[in-house]
């Protein structure tokens, strides 16, 4: 008999993070997801998946305040040593799932715990341009 038949399945790390919230809505299409939008109609019966247009901040205007209170609310609850331990396993993922929930077309995620905080970094590009944003997040304090 195996350990997981013995002992059942391995429990999650406490504290769990808390599920990540929906962006609200009204954030607005920017003008290619809105001719995105008028061509799905017409493709929508012709193609295997509908045109992905994307939730959250517009890669121009991302509210980094706003990812910043998502990312500390999820984190709250960790020590800055639970923070190290869990950073692999859950944590890193956890942050990942914030930006791409949250804004439009991310790629180049990237969360780089240091001493005394986590340091979040990624990159968007529109019609317009490609944006690099960069923010800090502070663990709670022991």
């Amino acid at each position: 008999m195996s350990d997981d038949e013995t002992h059942g399945p391995t429990p999650r790390p406490f504290p769990p993070f808390p599920s990540i919230k929906a962006p609200p809505p009204g954030r607005g299409l920017d003008p290619r997801q809105a001719h995105a939008l008028k061509l799905d109609e017409g493709l929508a019966g012709r193609l295997p998946t509908a045109v992905d247009t994307g939730v959250g901040f517009r890669a121009s205007s991302v509210d980094l305040g706003e990812l910043k209170e998502l990312i500390e609310g999820g984190t709250r609850r960790l020590t800055l040593q639970q923070l190290h331990t869990r950073w692999d396993d859950d944590v890193r993922g956890f942050i990942h799932s914030v930006v791409t929930s949250w804004v439009q077309r991310p790629r180049d995620i990237a969360g780089e715990l240091l001493a005394d905080r986590v340091r979040v970094r990624f990159v968007t590009q529109d019609d317009h341009g490609e944006y690099s944003y960069a923010f800090d997040v502070f663990p709670r304090s022991p």
